[in-house]
C-alpha cells in the first residue's frame, strides 16, 4: 500500500473490492427516498381498495333502491280497498261517460271539491281499465319510475342517491302508493319535482338545465291537482327559489334558469284557473270548524316531529289492533314487524331532530339552498295547514311533506363533511333507511299472509275477492 493511498484512506486494489464504488451500490436509492417510495406505494393500494370499498357500496346503496322501488309493484292485491277506495274506482269508470270537468266529487271527510287531475291522469297512465289491479299497478308503478329516474339522474351525487333511498325505502310512502285514494299521487309529482331540481343545478348545458327547471317546477304544481292537501308544499317549492334570487344575487343562476322556472310555475299554476271557475260556480257546504284542543295540536305536533319514520304507520295501522290480534291469534311475524317497525321510530326520530336543529340553527348556510328553505317551508305550512282544517292529522295530509323532509335531511349530511354531526348523520341516516325497508318488507308479508289488518287496513282487496 502506498503513502499516498494511506494518506487518502483507499486501497489500491481494483474498484470492486471498496463497496462504496461498486457500481450496484452506486444505483441503488438513498434510505430516506426508499421508504417515501413505499409509503406511496401503500397510500395508492389503501385509496385502491378504499375506491373497490365505496364502489362496492355505493352498488350495493342503488340495489337497495331498485329492490325497494320495484317492490311496492308485489302483491298488488294486497292494497287497502274499502269504502272509499271503491267510490273512487267507480268514479274512474264513470268518468268517460260524463262531460270533463275541472271539480272532482266532494270529499265526504272535507267537503271541499277537490280537483279532478287525480282521476284524469290516472285514467291515462292506467289504461281506462275498469280493473282495480290495474289502477292501483299504475299508481304504483309511476311512484316506482319515478324513483328509479331520480336514480338515474342523481347516481353520482352522494345526496341525491341518499334522498332517493330514504324516499323508496319509506314505510309511510310505501302504504300510500299502494292503494287507490287521491293523495297517492302526490309523493311521485314532488319526487319527480325534486329530482329534476338537483338534475338541473348539476347540468352543464344551459339549455339541458333550462328544461329541467321548468319540469321541475311544473311537476310541483302537478301535485295539488292530485289533491289540494299538497298546496302548502307546491307554493313553497315554486315561491322561495324566485324570492331567495331576488334577495341573493350571488346566488342567482343563470338567466335561462331563472325564466325556466318562473315559465313552469306559472304554465302549472294557470292549469288550476278552469278548477277556480268551476269552484266558484259550485257552493260548498258550510263546515263548522271547532276550537282548536291541546289533544289536536299535540298530535300534529308529535306527527311533524316524527314525520321520516313510520310512527304514523305503527299508530294508525297497527298499534290500535296489535293487541288483540296477539292474544287470539299469536304470530312470529306480527313481532318482528311491530320490532322493525318500533326499531326504525326510535332511530329515525333523533336523526331528524339534531339534522332539523341544524338547519334551524345555521340560517346562513340553509338560506344558501333555496330548496332547503323551500322544503323547510313545506314542512312547517304542511303543519299548520292541518292544524288550521281541523280535519285531523291522517297519513294522507302528511304525503306532501315527507320527501321535502327526506329531500333536506340528505342535502345537510353531506353539506359540511368536516361536522361531527353529518360523520355520524350519514351512516345513521342509511342504517336507518335500511332498517325501514327491512319494516316495509315485515309489514308488507303480513298484510299478504293475513289478508289484511284489522282496524284502519282492514280486508285487503284480493281477501274480498277471493284472488289467489
Amino acid at each position: 500500500m502506498s503513502e499516498d493511498d494511506l494518506i487518502r484512506g483507499t486501497t489500491s486494489g481494483p474498484p470492486s473490492a471498496n463497496p462504496s464504488q461498486s457500481p450496484a451500490h452506486a444505483q441503488a436509492p438513498p434510505p430516506a427516498r426508499a421508504e417515501a417510495r413505499a409509503r406511496t406505494l401503500v397510500a395508492a393500494q389503501a385509496r385502491s381498495w378504499a375506491g373497490i370499498a365505496r364502489r362496492g357500496l355505493t352498488s350495493a346503496c342503488m340495489g337497495l333502491i331498485v329492490v325497494a322501488a320495484l317492490g311496492r309493484l308485489c302483491w298488488l292485491g294486497d292494497m287497502e280497498y274499502k269504502s272509499d277506495e271503491r267510490e273512487w274506482v267507480d268514479t274512474l269508470v264513470n268518468l268517460g261517460r260524463h262531460p270533463i270537468s275541472a271539480l272532482a266529487p266532494e270529499s265526504h271527510h272535507s267537503g271541499i271539491p277537490h280537483s279532478s287531475g287525480f282521476f284524469h291522469f290516472l285514467r291515462l297512465i292506467s289504461w281506462s281499465s275498469p280493473n282495480p289491479l290495474v289502477m292501483v299497478g299504475a299508481i304504483a308503478g309511476f311512484s316506482a319510475a319515478v324513483m328509479l329516474l331520480g336514480l338515474a339522474l342523481g347516481r353520482r351525487s352522494p345526496s341525491d342517491l341518499l334522498a332517493i333511498a330514504m324516499m323508496s325505502t319509506s314505510l309511510t310512502l310505501f302504504v300510500g302508493t299502494r292503494k287507490i285514494w287521491t293523495p297517492d299521487l302526490i309523493p311521485a309529482w314532488l319526487i319527480l319535482g325534486l329530482v329534476l331540481w338537483s338534475a338541473a343545478e348539476r347540468a352543464r348545458a344551459p339549455t339541458k338545465a333550462a328544461w329541467l327547471t321548468a319540469g321541475a317546477a311544473f311537476s310541483f304544481v302537478m301535485a295539488p291537482h292530485m289533491y289540494l292537501s299538497a298546496v302548502p308544499a307546491a307554493a313553497a317549492a315554486t315561491l322561495v327559489p324566485p324570492v331567495l334570487w331576488l334577495s341573493s344575487p350571488r346566488a342567482r343562476p343563470r338567466r335561462a334558469r331563472r325564466r325556466a322556472w318562473i315559465g313552469g310555475a306559472v304554465a302549472g299554476w294557470a292549469t288550476f284557473i278552469p278548477y277556480l271557475v268551476a269552484r266558484h260556480a259550485v257552493r260548498a257546504s258550510p263546515r263548522s270548524h271547532p276550537a282548536l284542543s291541546a289533544h289536536e295540536l299535540g298530535e300534529v305536533l308529535r306527527d311533524a316531529l316524527t314525520l321520516p319514520s313510520p310512527c304514523k304507520v305503527f299508530l294508525a295501522y297497527l298499534w290500535p289492533s296489535a293487541q288483540s290480534v296477539r292474544d287470539h291469534h299469536p304470530s312470529l311475524l306480527l313481532d318482528l314487524t311491530l320490532l322493525w317497525v318500533i326499531l326504525a321510530v326510535a332511530l329515525w326520530t333523533p336523526i331528524f331532530l339534531a339534522l332539523l336543529a341544524r338547519l334551524l340553527l345555521r340560517p346562513r348556510q340553509t338560506l344558501g339552498s333555496p330548496m332547503v328553505v323551500a322544503s323547510l317551508l313545506a314542512w312547517a305550512g304542511t303543519s299548520v295547514g292541518i292544524l288550521a282544517s281541523r280535519l285531523g292529522s291522517y297519513i294522507n295530509y302528511w304525503l306532501a311533506a315527507v320527501p321535502f323532509v327526506y329531500f333536506a335531511m340528505a342535502k345537510v349530511a353531506y353539506r359540511s363533511p368536516r361536522s361531527l354531526l353529518t360523520r355520524f348523520g350519514r351512516p345513521a341516516l342509511w342504517l336507518a333507511s335500511l332498517i325501514t325497508f327491512v319494516a316495509s318488507a315485515h309489514f308488507a308479508l303480513l298484510i299478504h299472509r293475513s289478508g289484511g289488518f284489522p282496524g284502519e287496513y282492514g280486508t285487503s282487496f284480493r281477501q274480498q275477492h277471493g284472488h289467489p
